[in-house]
């Protein structure tokens, strides 16, 4: 298994946005945030904030994130199953699953 780039990492995590929330053509990738234009709110917001450990292993963290809400452990409505269950599925398929540091960062470790 190839390590985890950075690019197919976004691209990961831009598959797993619910697109109930944001049209695909507004994401915009700058330097450590993944953020798009929310339809509900008419702003950009934050989706994911991913950057390397000192391990070189990928972080995600979703502390201030759009994300947060819908992934997070402690969202304040509760998880969204579908988009938790397809952010482990599009991990799975390239070999990784997402190891938690705490309720809103996760650690991207082999499987």
């Amino acid at each position: 298994m190839k390590n985890l780039t950075r690019k197919r990492l976004e691209k990961i995590l831009i598959e797993i946005m619910p697109s109930t929330y944001f049209d695909k053509n507004t994401v915009e990738i700058n330097g450590n945030e993944i953020k798009a234009k929310c339809d509900v709110l008419n702003k950009d917001k934050v989706w994911f904030y991913i950057y390397q450990d000192d391990k070189k292993k990928w972080v995600l963290d979703m502390d201030g994130a759009f994300s947060y809400d819908l992934i997070s452990s402690d969202a304040e409505f509760g998880q969204d199953t579908k988009t938790v269950n397809k952010f482990h599925d599009e991990l799975e398929k390239v070999g990784y699953y997402p190891d938690p540091n705490n309720h809103y960062s996760f650690t991207l470790e082999r499987i």
